[in-house]
């Protein structure tokens, strides 16, 4: 089976998530909350090959909507440690259910760049992909939790000791997170290169992800996904520019990217494990949200962090 990216899972990503899994919830919502969300962008534009897909607009429960549809999101049960919520768009809704498994989500959305041109080429969907890239549902986040999972993402001797790949080259990578007026903001940047003449590949651009949630009730207040990478893999070419916007109403997510201190060029090395069930996912999926994959691979990612939590 083809091999993803290298990442540490039992380091970087599972010793993360078992460590949050048990913290005692820290939501703050009310039982009938309504929470409307404009979005402002979602564009993409993608060659793989042959093949190509450029439009305006997002898919939700398999609908293309228009970019400024608004998404309601509905508060149904409420405890400190659980939410239960709709999600409404048009006459479309979907229920779901707060759980640690969203920064195993946030994780991945973090490599974005490098997960899609993993899959895409030998995934590619024609009807799916011009129905437009999905939402990232992520409406509500566990303020403690994610409080401390965002703060091990902007230490950069964390990110770079645990980060490898023979192939990634990552000339800029790290975050940087601040909150102000108990808004929190998670600005996160993945700038890399793939070379190997060997496998004809010469791949590169630009990332950058801003995630911003009230650290006092839990609620997401807004994201931005902006990716602009291009080049050749194996002899073909792949061009994937993709912006998403999402905003609670009357919140504004900051323009100016904080972007961290460029790191000198490194090719990281260490030994990775894990995710290769990734490798089957569909390439829709992989452009707008992993939300609906998480859900169907719940029970396989425990028992995966089950087993590894014998490591330790």
């Amino acid at each position: 089976m083809k091999k993803l990216f290298n990442i540490s899972l039992t380091i970087l990503f599972v010793s993360l998530f078992l460590g949050m899994s048990f913290v005692k919830g820290d939501y703050a919502v009310l039982v009938g909350t309504v929470n409307t969300y404009d979005v402002n962008d979602s564009a993409w534009d993608f060659v793989s090959g042959p093949n190509s897909s450029s439009g305006t607009g997002f898919q939700f429960e398999g609908q293309k909507f228009a970019v400024g549809t608004q998404v309601s999101v509905t508060v149904d049960a409420a405890a400190v440690d659980q939410i239960d919520y709709t999600v409404d768009v048009g006459i479309k809704s979907d229920t779901s259910t707060t759980s640690s498994f969203v920064f195993l989500e946030l994780g991945l959305m973090l490599f974005y760049p490098i997960l899609l041109s993993s899959v895409l080429p030998d995934t590619w969907n024609q009807t799916e992909i011009d129905l437009g890239t999905n939402l990232m549902e992520i409406f509500f986040v566990d303020p403690t939790q994610a409080n401390d999972f965002f703060y091990d993402f902007t230490n950069t001797t964390f990110v770079s000791s645990e980060i490898s790949d023979l192939e990634w080259t990552f000339t800029e990578i790290g975050g940087t997170f601040e909150i102000d007026n108990n808004i929190a903001v998670f600005d996160w940047t993945l700038n890399a290169q793939n070379k190997n003449a060997t496998a004809n590949t010469n791949f590169s651009g630009t990332y950058s992800f801003i995630f911003a949630y009230d650290e006092t009730t839990g609620e997401v207040m807004g994201h931005k996904i902006d990716l602009d990478y291009s080049g050749t893999t194996k002899g073909s070419l792949l061009d994937l520019d993709f912006l998403q916007e999402i905003e609670m109403f009357d919140y504004d997510l900051p323009y100016e990217i904080i972007s961290p201190e460029p790191n000198t060029t490194e090719t990281f090395s260490s030994v990775i494990v894990g995710f290769e069930w990734l490798i089957t996912i569909p390439a829709l999926a992989l452009m707008g949200s992993l939300s609906a994959i998480l859900k169907r691979e719940s029970i396989k990612m425990l028992d995966l962090c089950e087993k590894d939590s014998h490591k330790f």
